[in-house]
C-alpha cells in the first residue's frame, strides 16, 4: 500500500527515512542491541539476519539521530562515526536508533526495533514506536503488530509499559515468540 502524507522528519525531527550510507550503522546497531539474546537463546535472533539494505532500498527503514557531536548529550557510540548526515556536516548526531516498518493487509507491522545500547534510557525506542503509531495512522491502519522472543523480558516488560496488547504465544521460525498489537 502507498499513501501520500507528513514526511517523518514533520513528526519527530531526529527521525528520517534510512539511506545507503546508513547501513553500517543499522547493522552495528542490531548487532550491539540482539547479541546480547544470543546466549539466552542459543542462537542469534532472527533480526541479526534481516536483510538491511533490501529494507533501506524498499524504503521501510527508518533512523533516529542523537544529538549532534559536540552538544549536550551527542558524544560519538561506540567510536562510530555514523551514516551520510555525519559525513555530510547536516547538524545531526549519529543514528542511535532503527526501526523497520512493513505494510501487511490490515496492520503496519513493526519488523524490527533497535537501539544503540550505550544511547538506552534517552527515549529513542518510544520515539521510534510513536513514530511507528503516526505512520500507522497516516498510513491508514488502525493498528501496529510486533512480536518479540519469550526470553527477551526486558522488551516483554517495554512492550507492556508502552501499552502494548498481547494477543498470543507460538513458535515462529524455531523461536518462542510474544504476539503484541497496539491501535493507533
Amino acid at each position: 500500500m502507498t499513501r501520500a502524507g507528513a514526511a517523518p522528519d514533520e513528526i519527530d525531527p531526529k527521525i528520517r527515512r534510512a539511506e545507503p550510507g546508513d547501513l553500517a550503522a543499522i547493522e552495528r546497531i542490531i548487532s550491539a542491541a540482539f547479541t546480547p539474546y544470543i546466549p539466552r537463546l542459543g542462537r542469534p535472533p532472527g533480526v541479526m539476519k534481516n536483510d538491511y539494505a533490501a529494507f533501506i532500498a524498499a524504503g521501510a527503514a527508518f533512523v533516529r539521530m542523537g544529538d549532534p557531536v559536540g552538544t549536550a548529550g551527542g558524544e560519538r557510540l561506540n567510536g562510530a562515526s555514523d551514516g551520510p548526515a555525519a559525513e555530510r556536516g547536516s547538524g545531526e548526531g549519529p543514528v542511535e536508533g532503527v526501526i523497520v516498518l512493513v505494510d501487511e493487509e490490515d496492520v503496519l507491522y513493526v519488523d524490527t526495533l533497535g537501539v544503540d545500547p550505550a544511547a538506552h534510557g534517552r527515549g529513542h525506542g518510544r520515539a521510534l514506536l510513536d513514530f511507528a503509531a503516526a505512520e500507522a495512522r497516516r498510513r491508514g491502519f488502525p493498528a501496529l503488530r510486533l512480536c518479540t522472543n519469550l526470553v527477551m523480558h526486558e522488551n516483554l516488560t517495554f512492550y507492556r509499559h508502552l501499552g502494548w496488547r498481547e494477543t498470543h504465544r507460538g513458535t515462529q521460525a524455531g523461536f518462542e515468540r510474544v504476539f503484541y498489537r497496539k491501535e493507533v
